[in-house]
């Protein structure tokens, strides 16, 4: 944090501002001592200090503190968020559209069988769509107006599950759908020579959104 100074040398009555850095942690000791450094007694004005925030009761420095690290914490998930759907997103877009997806829900019982393809877009869609999906699209900037529901989804599992597929937009799918590959899906990716690439993508992301979940969970006091 940066904070001025009034600074002076020893001999010299003239004042003079000048830049300097301290945390909180450091407070007591500005409050106490004069600090000497080449030549320079560096003393802290109580105005100075009060105006910036470095004084209080004990209660108000520590609530300050905490609401630091709750916004660097905000920025970290942020980032976090970003670089785990940025690689879920690659994945997707790398492996492309598969065939085996289009007949999968056959002959399956409802929901997951309500079509022909996308057996696991039977699932619900709150299970699809958990708080830490939802907070991840949120911090990349999704917005609730932007998702909308398949026509005839009432019966087919997840709200966004339609007959031509998923009604969302790439950008707008849970990280738990665009990492997800069956069986049979791992197979045609092996056959187009895709499934090895893919699988150390898959690792990545869980690692990403891993870091994303911990971080988030972890709530310092």
């Amino acid at each position: 944090m940066n904070f001025r100074a009034i600074v002076w040398p020893q001999r010299c009555p003239a004042l003079s501002i000048a830049q300097g850095q301290a945390g909180d942690h450091q407070l007591d000791s500005f409050r106490r001592t004069t600090v000497t450094s080449g030549g320079f007694a560096i003393r802290w004005r109580s105005s100075t200090l009060k105006s910036m925030g470095l004084r209080g009761p004990p209660e108000l420095r520590q609530l300050r503190r905490r609401l630091r690290r709750a916004h660097r914490r905000d920025r970290t998930l942020k980032r976090l968020a970003a670089q785990a759907r940025r690689l879920a997103e690659g994945l997707a877009t790398s492996c492309g559209a598969l065939h085996c997806c289009g007949s999968c829900g056959r002959f399956a019982p409802p929901p997951h069988g309500r079509y022909d393809g996308g057996f696991c877009c039977g699932g619900s869609t709150a299970e699809l769509f958990c708080d830490h999906e939802l907070q991840a699209l949120a911090l990349v900037g999704v917005r609730a107006l932007q998702l909308k529901a398949a026509e005839d989804s009432e019966h087919a599992g997840c709200v966004f599950r339609g007959a031509q597929g998923c009604q969302l937009d790439i950008s707008q799918r849970p990280i738990i759908c665009l990492r997800h590959y069956c069986r049979e899906a791992q197979r045609e990716l092996h056959s187009r020579g895709l499934l090895s690439a893919a699988q150390r993508k898959i690792e990545a992301i869980d690692e990403a959104f891993g870091a994303f979940k911990r971080t988030r969970t972890y709530c310092p006091p």
